[in-house]
């Protein structure tokens, strides 16, 4: 409990901070149209999100090896399945539209080739890639 209380916290942080900074160098520093802080903004909350189910994960396996009931067992694997089904599929969406439209048009092609390891792993990271196409 301390544990995720301390990690949310500093993931909030972190995420505030970020935030600043970019609106910082957004808007000040550097000019940039495209800058939107709902991004940051929704990326931190999925990721959040995600790191909660994590989480729950977590505390329920340190239930099912304390307790005999088989109910935390089941929820167990439920919550792992409600976790990677979501995260596999959006990735696949991801991956899916990456190849029938984008890897078509010349200037997001190259820039794909540069940056899609990063936009998978915040897919992955957050769980959703709508929030790591908008942050990217």
């Amino acid at each position: 409990d301390a544990l995720f209380q301390s990690s949310l916290a500093s993931f909030i942080g972190f995420c505030v901070l970020l935030c600043c900074l970019a609106a910082l160098d957004g808007f000040c520093i550097r000019e940039n149209h495209y800058l939107s802080l709902v991004s940051i903004l929704s990326f931190a909350l999925q990721a959040m999100d995600m790191m909660s189910d994590c989480f729950f994960v977590a505390q329920v396996s340190i239930y099912q090896q304390n307790e005999a009931a088989n109910v935390y067992s089941i929820l167990f694997y439920a919550s792992i399945f409600f976790i990677i089904c979501p995260v596999f599929t959006t990735l696949y969406q991801l991956y899916r539209q990456i190849k029938a439209e984008w890897a078509k048009e010349q200037d997001v092609a190259a820039w794909l080739k540069q940056f899609a390891t990063a936009l998978y792993a915040l897919s992955l990271f957050c769980g959703g890639s709508f929030s790591a196409v908008r942050l990217m």
